[in-house]
C-alpha cells in the first residue's frame, strides 16, 4: 500500500492530515475498524449484535440536540440485544477524533 503524496482534497499529504482530511477516506476507515473491533469483542459475550442497523424512521418529534439524526435512512454503530438487560436493544455509535483537527478546535461537546 502506497501513501499518495497529495491527497484528493489537493494538500499534501502527511499523517496528521490523513487522519483528520475526510476526502482521503481514512478516517473513515479508522471509525469503521474501531466500530468492528468493538462488535466483535461485544459478540463474544452476546451473540445478538448488528453493525449499521437502520434506524426507525424520523417522524418529525422533537429529538433535543445537534447530534440527533434525522435522515430517514439513519444508521447507528452498533446494536446489541441484550446488553443492559433481556430482550432490550443497546445501542452504540463510535465517534474518531484526531487532538489536532481544525474541527476540534471550533466546536462544542456535544
Amino acid at each position: 500500500f502506497v501513501v499518495p503524496a497529495v491527497c484528493v482534497c489537493g494538500k499534501a499529504m502527511d499523517v496528521s492530515h490523513a487522519l483528520t482530511c475526510p476526502c482521503g477516506g481514512y478516517p473513515i476507515a479508522r471509525h469503521n475498524e474501531i466500530r468492528d473491533i468493538l462488535a466483535a469483542a461485544i459478540s463474544e459475550v452476546q451473540p445478538h449484535v448488528d453493525t449499521e442497523p437502520t434506524l426507525l424512521p424520523y417522524d418529525g418529534e422533537d429529538l433535543p440536540g445537534r447530534s440527533a439524526i434525522r435522515a430517514q435512512e439513519a444508521r447507528l454503530d452498533i446494536k446489541a440485544r441484550g446488553f443492559w438487560s433481556r430482550q432490550q436493544d443497546a445501542f452504540f455509535d463510535v465517534r474518531v477524533t484526531h487532538p489536532k483537527a481544525s474541527l476540534l478546535s471550533r466546536s462544542e461537546v456535544l
